[in-house]
C-alpha cells in the first residue's frame, strides 16, 4: 500500500519534530527570573507522541516518552498551578486519543499510520533505544529531554 507524497511529508515532519525535541534542538526560552508558567513546549512534546508512536503501533515507546516529558516538567520550577493544569490536560488528552485510536482500529482493522520507514531511521532507533534504557533506569531524564525547563517550542 502506497501513501501520498503529502502524507509522507507530514509524517516525516512529525517524526523530525519528535526527534528534534528529544535531541534538544535550540528553542526560545522563557524568562527564568520568576517561577515558570508556560508549559506549551511540554504539551507539544507530549501530544506529538500519540501520532509519532501510538498511531504507528508503538504505544510502549509513546508511554515512555510521555512519562519522560511529565518527569521533566515535574523536575522544573513551574508553578503548582501550571503543573496541575498540565497534568489535567495530559490525562484528558491521553484518554481522548486512546479512545480515538481504539475506535479507528476497530472500525478499520488497521493502525492509523504505517511508519516502517521512520522506524528504520537511525535517529528513531537511537531514540527508542534511549527510551528503553530510560525505562530500565540506565539513563536519566536529560538523556531523553535535554532542553532547559524554560524551553518554548521553536517556530516551525
Amino acid at each position: 500500500m502506497s501513501i501520498s507524497p503529502m502524507t509522507a511529508f507530514r509524517r516525516a515532519r512529525l517524526m523530525l519534530a519528535l526527534l528534534a525535541i528529544a535531541a534538544g534542538t535550540p528553542a526560545r526560552a522563557q524568562s527564568s527570573a520568576a517561577p515558570l508558567t508556560n508549559t506549551e513546549a511540554f504539551r507539544a512534546a507530549f501530544g506529538l507522541t500519540f501520532k509519532g508512536f501510538d498511531a504507528c503501533g508503538d504505544t510502549v515507546n509513546g508511554e515512555r516518552y510521555r512519562k519522560a516529558v511529565t518527569e521533566k516538567l515535574d523536575s522544573c520550577p513551574f508553578t503548582p498551578d501550571a503543573k496541575a493544569k498540565f497534568h489535567a490536560w495530559a490525562e484528558t488528552t491521553t484518554q481522548r486519543f486512546t479512545a480515538q485510536l481504539q475506535r479507528f482500529i476497530v472500525e478499520n482493522k488497521k493502525l492509523l499510520a504505517r511508519c516502517e520507514p521512520q522506524k528504520r531511521d537511525p535517529a528513531y532507533v537511537n531514540l527508542t533505544d534511549l527510551l528503553s534504557r530510560y525505562s530500565r533506569g540506565e539513563v536519566g531524564i536529560d538523556a531523553i529531554i535535554s532542553d532547559p525547563c524554560d524551553v518554548r517550542p521553536a517556530a516551525p
